[in-house]
């Protein structure tokens, strides 16, 4: 497979990083627990990653990768980078008026977002979120960031960058806690971000890239033309934004305790799901603007690899995280602050995030291919009925099961926006919607079926061991000694059934083994 090495290099540096915010999340709980002080914070945070949301950083600078390419192919890397200059100064400007319009607002906003929290709770919320929404600015320049040195196939630097961020939010948080309770949260927020600019400053200074801090417009580059392609995505931002505040708030009048157990998940699942997907994604999105940028032949034997790998990856995380996952929270979360109850229930929220999984693995190179061909209007668009008809789900759920619906939320959103990636890909190109390497879909999905049995019993077979008197070590040893049972049940069922992924993993290891 193609560009298998910038694959396993972001792979690697992703576990790492993984790990790190799995630590994170384990002082957290340690710390906090369940309670009202963590709530505030992940509420402020949540309202914070909305207005992000907002500025649609992310999505101009997904749209603006192919464009990069293309005026580097036609005019050169001088106008290729002053392009990239015009957008990110013009979109400061913007975010720093929403920064504090939603500063004056921030009572109101807060008031919708968490009706269920007590008055004092929504007060030190309000105060939480006015300390942090200038963060907004450095967030936004960071994402386009990001953007470039993929462009630019300096991979890993982004990867780095967040451990490197995640250690001093640990830091931080260890060392203030005792003197600043819930603010020393805050603090290593403002930290990480703050450093995280100056680093990809530095690093893009390194590689001799240029910014123009005083340019706006150019010769070469429609910037208007540009930034009205954000028109088409309008509906869609304020379709998602609408999601999440009824997700919240909905969730906000479950009893105490509710909130922070979903946040806790839902944050874990977006951290260990890009351990395989992001990498595989970034380089997939990388390598096939190039090629649309080029009209290179091939694209459809790319697309079928990247499917099929992706597929492999995830069908594996997938397979362990039902068989051990509920071991695992509890070796990591399991404390008198956060009880046995609510870890089920965190079990179930993870699983279920995991099973969409399976479908994301093979949305998320659609989303990337339909963007490359130019239907980002037509995707944003199905994106933002999917977005209103889980709003909807998300709150007949809530009403009629309670705590029992938290586990269904992410799992239904992730499903019908993946399907419609899908089905946009397959409007325009049905060549490539169908790009599917069916029979070894096939064989690794049977694989997973035919393993899955017998990692629910191993599961559930493991809490009855006792290795050591300490019941989470005891745990440790379980989970790593049926770990390994079933990736070598996985490679021998898998290698029989001649999966192409495990060919080429089993004849890489005879190469590296070979005298």
């Amino acid at each position: 497979m193609k560009n298998i090495r910038s694959i396993g290099i972001l792979t690697l540096i992703k576990i790492v990083s993984a790990f790190l915010s799995i630590v994170y999340s384990i002082i957290q709980v340690n710390l906090f627990g369940t309670s009202k002080d963590i709530e505030t914070y992940f509420a402020a945070t949540a309202v914070l990653m909305i207005i992000f949301s907002l500025s649609q950083s992310g999505v101009l600078a997904e749209i603006f990768l192919p464009k990069y390419h293309q005026l580097k192919e036609e005019y050169g890397q001088e106008v290729a980078t002053q392009a990239f200059s015009v957008v990110i100064n013009r979109i400061s400007i913007f975010v720093l008026f929403l920064c504090i319009i939603a500063f004056f607002l921030a009572p109101y906003i807060i008031e919708v977002f968490v009706p269920g929290f007590d008055s004092s709770v929504k007060e030190t919320t309000i105060i939480i979120f006015q300390c942090t929404i200038f963060l907004l600015l450095p967030m936004v320049i960071n994402s386009f960031f990001v953007t470039i040195l993929n462009a630019e196939k300096i991979y890993g630097r982004t990867e780095l960058i967040g451990f490197s961020r995640v250690l001093l939010n640990i830091f931080v948080l260890l060392l203030l806690y005792p003197s600043l309770g819930v603010w020393s949260l805050v603090t290593s927020l403002i930290a990480g971000h703050i450093l995280t600019f100056f680093v990809y400053i530095s690093l893009l200074k390194v590689h001799d890239f240029k910014l123009y801090p005083t340019t706006f417009s150019i010769n070469h580059f429609d910037h208007q033309a540009f930034f009205r392609s954000v028109y088409s995505t309008l509906i869609y931002v304020g379709s998602t934004q609408f999601y999440n505040v009824v997700l919240n708030s909905s969730i906000s009048l479950l009893p105490q305790g509710y909130y922070a157990v979903f946040t806790y998940v839902t944050n874990l699942y977006a951290k260990t799901r890009g351990i395989f997907t992001q990498p595989l994604t970034v380089v997939f999105f990388t390598s096939f603007s190039i090629e649309m940028a080029k009209k290179a032949k091939g694209a459809v034997n790319t697309i079928k690899e990247y499917l099929s790998f992706s597929l492999f990856l995830v069908s594996l995380i997938v397979l362990l995280i039902i068989s051990f996952g509920e071991a695992i929270l509890t070796i990591i979360w399991g404390s008198e602050k956060f009880p046995a109850d609510m870890l089920h229930i965190a079990y179930q929220i993870l699983v279920f995030n995991y099973i969409a999984m399976l479908v994301e693995s093979f949305g998320m190179i659609f989303r990337k291919i339909a963007i490359s061909i130019d239907r980002t209007k037509l995707l944003y668009q199905g994106w933002s009925i999917a977005q209103l008809i889980t709003a909807g789900i998300v709150y007949v759920l809530i009403n009629q099961m309670g705590e029992g619906a938290l586990k269904f939320l992410i799992f239904s959103n992730t499903i019908l926006l993946n399907v419609v990636s899908w089905l946009i890909v397959a409007q325009k190109n049905w060549t490539y919607a169908k790009a599917v390497d069916w029979n070894n879909t096939a064989l690794i999905l049977i694989n997973f079926l035919l393993i899955l049995p017998i990692g629910i019993y191993l599961g559930g077979y493991l809490w009855e061991l006792s290795w050591v008197a300490n019941m989470k070590y005891s745990l440790i040893i379980s989970v790593s000694i049926f770990g390994i049972v079933i990736l070598i049940a996985y490679a021998f069922i898998g290698l029989n059934f001649k999966i192409k992924e495990l060919s080429w993993v089993f004849n890489k290891l005879k190469l590296l083994l070979k005298p």
